[in-house]
């Protein structure tokens, strides 16, 4: 089961009802964080440009990307 505001996947709920939430910047759409069903988080940052620059997972480590300049 999906849940959905406008085009913006807002939860999945899978056949064993388990629910992983997503949450999304009111202002670019893009995904902000993940909501497991056991409760860890995964959050992403992104640049000015709108590229995907940081994951933090839930035990806080960070994965950072970096790009070339276009």
């Amino acid at each position: 089961h999906n849940e959905v505001a406008g085009y913006l996947l807002m939860a999945q709920t899978d056949a064993l009802g388990r629910k992983t939430a997503f949450t999304h910047d009111i202002t670019t759409s893009q995904l902000t964080s993940i909501v497991a069903p056991d409760g860890n988080r995964t959050r992403f940052g992104y640049n000015l440009h709108g590229l995907l620059t940081q994951t933090i997972l839930p035990d806080d480590r960070r994965l950072t990307r970096s790009y070339d300049a276009l």
